[in-house]
């Protein structure tokens, strides 16, 4: 709560200076634009486990579903994606940043991290990963992947069962167009 205050005030402030007046006229639309901006800010889930050596594991990471950008002209814009933000892992006393991906081994998802170096070896870091743990994360990732494919399909069904009632009735592939008579 303290923070939207003070993004709010904060925002007031920067409109007086823009606009002219007094910074309470500004403070409920600067209060309103706050709280927005709160609520689009993506929260990141922190994971914890302990893996079958005993090492501590923690993952903190974000699904993002909104990508917001600004082009040249500082004109806002969002579209939706899908896509889960690893922002680190923890594996003991090591803090990995970067390239971690959600992969499958031996039919098993795990964390992989690709080779890093561990007490003076290089290693191929891949991590278990709980079912719980993957649900937490990936479950809302993996139902719009899903239901994104079952609507390409679909589409793709239709596409195919509207060629060919154009093929039917005399379109021509190669062309592009309808071959009538003696083409």
């Amino acid at each position: 709560m303290s923070k939207v205050m003070v993004r709010a005030w904060a925002i007031a402030r920067a409109a007086v200076v823009k606009f002219g007046g007094k910074v309470r006229e500004y403070l409920a639309a600067a209060l309103r634009q706050a709280w927005s901006e709160q609520k689009a800010v993506n929260v990141i889930q922190v994971h914890e486990w302990t893996n079958a050596r005993g090492m501590k594991i923690i993952l903190r990471a974000t699904h993002v579903t909104m990508d917001t950008y600004k082009d040249d002209w500082g004109i806002k814009y969002s579209k939706p994606c899908n896509e889960v933000v690893i922002h680190d892992l923890t594996v003991g006393n090591k803090v990995i940043r970067g390239c971690v991906l959600r992969d499958l081994y031996n039919g098993q998802s795990v964390l992989n991290a690709g080779e890093q170096i561990m007490d003076g070896k290089k290693i191929k870091m891949i991590i278990i990963l709980p079912a719980d743990i993957e649900a937490a994360v990936w479950g809302r990732y993996d139902e719009i992947e899903n239901a994104n494919k079952a609507r390409r399909v679909e589409m793709a069904k239709k596409e195919s069962a509207e060629l060919q009632r154009k093929i039917a009735h005399g379109y021509d592939v190669k062309s592009g167009s309808y071959a009538w008579g003696d083409c």
